[in-house]
């Protein structure tokens, strides 16, 4: 089992990712019944990741991107989220 300092860590990981990636998961919470759900669910995939270290290190490198790196766990959940400009 992992802790909250774990979960933090993680969250902001995936937070920064969706950034990265000009992705709104807030809207998506907004705008989707399961859009908190989901975005729970990626932060937990984000936790049983072995790349935290390169991911942080990726993140530090990459203001803006198209793809997250190929070892990223939430690929599928960030495909799904609007872009920051269009509607949700």
């Amino acid at each position: 089992m992992f802790g909250l300092k774990t979960i933090s860590r993680h969250a902001d990981l995936t937070t920064r990712m969706a950034s990265a990636l000009g992705r709104d998961p807030s809207r998506s919470m907004i705008s989707s019944p399961t859009g908190a759900e989901r975005w729970r669910g990626a932060v937990l995939s984000c936790t049983a990741c072995t790349q935290a270290e390169a991911c942080g290190k990726w993140l530090e490198t990459h203001d803006h991107a198209d793809q997250p790196p190929a070892y990223c766990r939430g690929r599928a959940y960030f495909a799904g989220l609007p872009k920051e400009a269009e509607p949700a």
